[in-house]
């Protein structure tokens, strides 16, 4: 038998497993009260001896086909069949409850206790976890951190590099790099202390101005991102993808920018239309040349990059 399952097409199998079904709901449909206990009972000692020897692996395998093949069966029936099927499980659970010892009893309410508990558990964690947010700076460089990455150093000893608004406080907030370098009693200051002007400051008049196309035109690379989205039916979606920078020669770009486009140098309108396989949109932008020369300007003077322009 084993071999002719091997050697069946594609409609055979589908044949057959329609056979089966047809021949097995028969069944069970003539059968008697004792005839349904008896093989109910079967079925469950046939099905415990099963799964008391399959291994891990096979555990979660036969775990995620049956919550798949559920969802399909579920996803497919009709307003009757689910009735029918809503109606069916509970005379089930009645008619296991009934035969259950008081034993079989308190372990079942024992194991809903223990779910229920995991449950309200675990979304209250979920609720604590999706509702804490990057939302503290470490006192020291000022870095964006979550409420668990900080920590709070007390001022027992005086720090000859730290500024007075930090040195009159008793605790300091701080990251954990900070942190240890504190701890470590050296002379000098961490080197990602923010009065050392490495905060790069607000985006400038200028930068702020442009809108996307504009900003295209003045970027020294263009950056390429493709993302895959892994749908998943129980938890979040996962996602995967690279990205690829090419280069943009900005040098060419700023001796060709007034031939590029031969319209007045105040208002000139373009279409820009990107492809994503199907996805197709069509935006219309209106680009200022002045605008871009500004920003130019702004990124010679103030930018290492552009200073050979």
């Amino acid at each position: 038998m084993a071999r002719a399952r091997l050697i069946k097409t594609v409609d055979a199998h589908s044949f057959r497993l329609a056979n089966d079904a047809q021949r097995y709901a028969l069944a069970r449909a003539n059968e008697t009260a004792n005839e349904h206990i008896s093989r109910l009972a079967s079925d469950a000692l046939r099905h415990a001896q099963a799964r008391a020897t399959e291994t891990a692996d096979e555990h979660i395998s036969r775990r995620a086909s049956d919550a798949l093949r559920h969802a399909q069966t579920r996803a497919i029936e009709n307003t009757e069949v689910h009735i029918s099927r809503l109606e069916s499980d509970r005379l089930r659970h009645s008619e296991l409850r009934a035969r259950e010892t008081s034993q079989e009893r308190e372990a079942r309410l024992r194991r809903q206790r223990e779910a229920y508990v995991l449950l309200v558990t675990d979304e209250v964690d979920f609720n604590t976890t999706i509702n804490t947010f990057c939302d503290k700076c470490c006192d020291i460089c000022q870095k964006k951190c979550y409420p668990n990455q900080l920590v709070k150093y007390r001022l027992t000893l005086p720090k000859s590099y730290l500024p007075l608004e930090l040195s009159a406080k008793k605790d300091l907030l701080v990251c954990h790099r900070c942190n240890m370098h504190l701890k470590r009693s050296k002379s000098h200051a961490p080197s990602k202390v923010h009065w050392n002007n490495l905060l790069p400051g607000d985006i400038s008049v200028e930068i702020v101005a442009l809108i996307e196309p504009e900003r295209r035109l003045l970027q020294r690379i263009i950056p390429y991102v493709k993302v895959i989205e892994f749908p998943c039916r129980f938890g979040q979606y996962g996602f995967k993808g690279h990205v690829t920078l090419f280069a943009l020669d900005i040098f060419e770009v700023s001796e060709k920018l007034p031939e590029m486009l031969p319209r007045s140098s105040t208002d000139v309108g373009i279409v820009v239309t990107e492809t994503l396989e199907n996805l197709n949109v069509s935006s219309d932008y209106n680009i200022l040349l002045d605008r871009v020369y500004k920003a130019l300007d702004w990124l010679i003077a103030n930018n290492p990059l552009y200073k050979r322009m």
